[in-house]
C-alpha cells in the first residue's frame, strides 16, 4: 500500500513540475523576443536539440545536424523541420530524397520512416507536438 501511495505521490508531483515549468516558459517569453543565435550556443553536440519555447499544444525546438542520424520514424506525430542555416538532406523510405536549404521548411508525416544528413554543421527549428519525445538518441 506504501509503494502504490509513494507512486501516486511521485506522478502527482511531476504533473504539477511539468505544468509549473510550462507556466515559467509561457511567462519566460510571451511577447518577448527570442535570439535564436544565442540559442543556438546552447546546444553541446550534433542530434541533442534544446527547447526554445512552448506553446499551445507544441514545442519548438533548434538542433544542431552535423553527419547522419539514424533511420527512425514517429507513429503519432507529424514533425516540421525548417532550416535555420546550413543545409540538409532528408531521406524518406518510398519517397525522394529531400535537399532543404537555409529558409527552406518541410513536414515529415507521422508513419514514415526517414532520416536527416548534413555535411556541414546546420541549425534546424523542430516544430513538434509536446508529446514526442526529441532526445537525439
Amino acid at each position: 500500500m506504501e509503494e502504490i501511495c509513494l507512486l501516486r505521490f511521485e506522478i502527482l508531483c511531476k504533473f504539477f513540475w511539468e505544468k509549473f515549468l510550462l507556466e515559467i516558459n509561457h511567462q519566460m517569453f510571451m511577447n518577448q523576443p527570442i535570439n535564436i543565435v544565442e540559442k543556438s550556443k546552447e546546444i553541446k553536440k550534433p542530434w541533442s536539440p534544446v527547447e526554445i519555447l512552448r506553446i499551445n499544444d507544441q514545442i519548438v525546438r533548434l538542433a544542431l545536424f552535423e553527419g547522419e542520424y539514424h533511420w527512425h520514424k514517429h507513429e503519432k506525430e507529424d514533425e516540421l523541420f525548417y532550416v535555420v542555416s546550413g543545409n540538409i538532406t532528408i531521406q524518406q523510405k518510398g519517397h525522394p530524397d529531400q535537399q532543404l536549404n537555409e529558409g527552406d521548411m518541410i513536414v515529415i508525416n507521422k508513419g514514415i520512416e526517414y532520416k536527416t544528413i548534413s555535411k556541414e554543421k546546420s541549425f534546424i527549428m523542430l516544430f513538434e507536438p509536446l508529446s514526442l519525445d526529441s532526445k537525439g538518441d
